[in-house]
């Protein structure tokens, strides 16, 4: 075999000065092509629809949340509350006997506080969306309602909408009373989950996308590990995952720098958890991604990100997540 031995002859012609050049242009050569992967990355995130169609711009969920306006009162919370219940439990084909049990049930609890009723109906939506009543499906109402947000469309989405304005006077409308303004003490909010492994490709470093639903976080990386550590003893097929959300440091001290549509839920069932709830499409970057070989619970991969200063100096048109 003359040809393999005039190789291996040539290679051991090179001199330990020429191997370690070679070894310096292989490791150039890599840093270029990383370089260049970030590079296509950041362009796909500028692109305007992403990877399909599906944009807020263009969601259902916008149009009927420009027309629906926050309940002032509780019977409007509840309407909007009951009709969301019962046209959900048509499409799923529950009978309608459990689904307006759930109401009666999720009524019952917010009844508990009456002042919340008789004057502050911002805070029994709050209630509302912190509850651990479950239908008969096993769902929360808040799980409903974010499916309903990603699926966008249906009747439904009318009610979704309203709901969503009721939870959205804590996040945005609230926000002009400073006792409302909570700062996040780490400057960052955690998030933990789980994730099917094809849609660990979207999150690619320099990304801006929006989040087509309610994103619940906490001012506690533990809070985030026992969320993290439950969903994945739930379905160990997927990947866990910790979401570590940045927000600008000005806002410690600068009011006018503080995310503006986010804020700390302190009507709950749960304070412990020191959830810091973001609305529907929010927008954020992809930071850092640092993958598991592992993805555990006790080993999940880390997705950086950086949230949004406030969603509407953003473009409508920016890909949504499928997955968060």
């Amino acid at each position: 075999n003359k040809s393999l031995q005039d190789e291996i002859a040539q290679l051991k012609s090179f001199s330990e000065a020429e191997i370690d050049d070679w070894k310096a242009n292989v490791k150039k050569l890599r840093q270029s092509v990383k370089r260049l992967q970030d590079e296509i990355a950041k362009l796909k995130s500028f692109s305007e629809a992403g990877e399909d169609d599906n944009t807020f711009e263009n969601s259902r969920f916008k149009v009927e949340y420009s027309k629906a306006a926050a309940p002032c009162v509780q019977d409007e919370l509840f309407r909007a509350l009951r009709l969301f219940i019962m046209e959900y439990v048509k499409a799923e084909s529950i009978e309608e006997e459990k689904g307006m049990n759930f109401f009666k049930r999720l009524q019952s609890e917010a009844f508990c506080h009456p002042n919340e009723i008789l004057n502050e109906i911002q805070y029994v939506a709050q209630r509302l969306w912190t509850t651990d009543l479950k239908l008969c499906n096993g769902r929360t109402l808040y799980s409903i309602l974010n499916e309903v947000i990603r699926k966008d469309e249906g009747e439904i989405l009318k009610h979704a909408a309203v709901l969503s304005r009721a939870i959205n006077e804590l996040c945005i409308a609230g926000r002009h009373l400073k006792a409302k303004i909570a700062f996040p003490p780490d400057e960052c909010v955690y998030r933990g989950g789980v994730m099917p492994t094809e849609h660990l490709s979207f999150f690619s470093v320099g990304r801006q996308y929006r989040v087509p639903m309610f994103l619940a976080t906490s001012f506690q990386r533990s809070t985030a590990q026992n969320f993290c550590q439950s969903a994945w003893s739930e379905n160990s097929t997927l990947d866990a995952v910790i979401w570590i959300i940045h927000v600008d440091p000005a806002g410690r001290t600068d009011e006018m720098e503080l995310c503006k549509h986010a804020n700390l839920v302190e009507r709950t069932k749960f304070p412990d958890e020191k959830e810091y709830l973001f609305v529907p499409f929010s927008v954020f970057t992809v930071k850092i991604v640092y993958l598991s070989s592992n993805p555990t619970y006790k080993r999940p991969h880390v997705i950086h990100l950086d949230a949004a200063l406030d969603n509407k100096l953003k473009s409508e048109t920016l890909c949504l997540a499928p997955w968060s």
